[in-house]
């Protein structure tokens, strides 16, 4: 079937297959690179966990945004999982930025791109950490915290974003003419109870393991830091 999908895949160039490979390893990578750093550095000299972890009764500005990059060593399954997921979700980033978008005539532009990666990736971890400082109380009785399910989850809300926005404008333009007022409430919608679902799974979640309060910003920001760039930009053409 010889759909827009197909059709834009055939016509990628090689620097499409360059930015997508580099989309979904370079981050990926990164964080491999830090956990191997804590392993081989970290641990061996003894260095205060103050300085990559978040340590609820003396935290560091060090420790609040490396804490949202390495993972517990106690649990390597956990980690392995976390990283294949970090891996699935940056390439359907990828997918969506470099092939469907552009087989549907979507633009995006990269300085958006960059910027909201940009808040993602220096920004965010603290915010993170300054929710995980507040909500010490909900969670298990412990004095620290790290881990990059934060991130992990900001990625996911991205993806969503992307997936939603490329939804409404294919479906808004094939059926915009029949009931527009209509199509759009439905797709607000649907929206809105795609977006909360993963919110109100999160939730019930609170007292396990689970960074939940980690989890619930960085989905939101995913999801709210995209379309907050996109109206800025709008605002100011």
């Amino acid at each position: 079937m010889n759909t827009p999908i197909i059709k834009r895949v055939f016509q990628l160039k090689i620097s499409d297959l360059i930015n997508i490979i580099l989309f979904i390893i370079v981050l990926p990578f990164l964080i491999l690179l830090l956990q191997f750093v804590l392993y081989t550095v970290i641990i061996p000299l003894n260095i205060s966990c103050e300085y990559v972890a978040l340590v609820y009764e003396k935290p560091t500005i060090s420790g609040m945004f490396f804490s949202n990059y390495i993972h517990s060593v106690s649990d390597m399954s956990h980690f392995t999982n976390n990283f294949w997921v970090t891996v699935l979700v940056m390439g359907i980033i990828s997918g969506m930025i470099f092939i469907v978008m552009p087989a549907y005539e979507i633009k995006i532009s990269w300085k958006n791109v960059f910027g909201v990666f940009f808040i993602f990736l220096f920004i965010l971890p603290f915010i993170i950490s300054a929710t995980t400082m507040y909500f010490k109380k909900a969670m298990i009785d412990s004095t620290w915290s790290f881990g990059f399910s934060g991130i992990i989850s900001a990625l996911l809300g991205f993806a969503l974003f992307l997936i939603l926005w490329w939804f409404f404008e294919v479906i808004l333009k094939k059926n915009y003419n029949k009931n527009p007022n209509k199509i759009t409430f439905s797709l607000l919608f649907v929206s809105i109870i795609v977006c909360l679902l993963p919110l109100w799974y999160m939730l019930s979640e609170i007292g396990g393991n689970a960074n939940v309060f980690a989890h619930m910003m960085g989905y939101s920001f995913g999801l709210i830091t995209p379309a907050f760039i996109g109206l800025i930009v709008l605002l100011y053409k």
